[in-house]
């Protein structure tokens, strides 16, 4: 009996540790040959297309339910300035987000992250250890997901504190919340 007992004990530690490496961990997959391969916690394997010039992304292991649809997001990594390493933003990148049905069908693509624009994620600004692969400002609810920022400006000069995104059809819509005059 006991060891039957400690049996399950195993497998229930066994089960905790595994959902736990996915949960709120981002882990890097390179591109290879235009896709990058993404494993989600049930197990199944995605195969996705990504542009060109995409060194590789960073997934959550989630699939997000909204609707009666589920979406990968996945964040995939390009050079900001490929073409001129030593020039403006030569070591930096540029950070989209990239939105998949769970049919592998693209669904939208939104920068969050970028050297050129000076946009970043309110996440990756901690300043702790680990701060550049932490996108816990992507936040996803049953409409859509929101995007915490940490400095980004609309067209006309405001400053965006929060964006919302909401499925209208295939894709997904924006909304902006702006920042009070206080900064807040």
């Amino acid at each position: 009996m006991n060891r039957q007992l400690l049996g399950l004990i195993g497998l229930f530690l066994h089960a905790f540790c595994v959902v736990g490496a996915y949960a709120g961990e981002t882990r890097w997959v390179d591109a290879k040959d235009g896709q990058v391969v993404v494993a989600v916690q049930n197990g199944n394997e995605y195969v996705v297309g990504v542009p060109v010039g995409v060194k590789g992304a960073y997934f959550d292991g989630e699939l997000h339910r909204v609707g009666d649809k589920d979406y990968l997001s996945i964040f995939q990594v390009v050079a900001s300035n490929s073409m001129r390493p030593d020039g403006f933003c030569g070591s930096g990148n540029e950070i989209w987000l990239q939105l998949y049905e769970s049919s592998s069908e693209v669904s939208s693509r939104i920068l969050v992250s970028s050297c050129l624009y000076s946009i970043s994620l309110a996440s990756q600004n901690s300043g702790l250890e680990g701060q550049d692969n932490d996108f816990s400002s992507v936040k996803w609810d049953d409409y859509g997901f929101s995007i915490e920022w940490f400095e980004r400006v609309d067209s006309v000069g405001r400053a965006v504190a929060l964006t919302r995104y909401r499925l209208c059809g295939d894709t997904f819509c924006s909304s902006d919340v702006f920042q009070d005059k206080s900064g807040k």
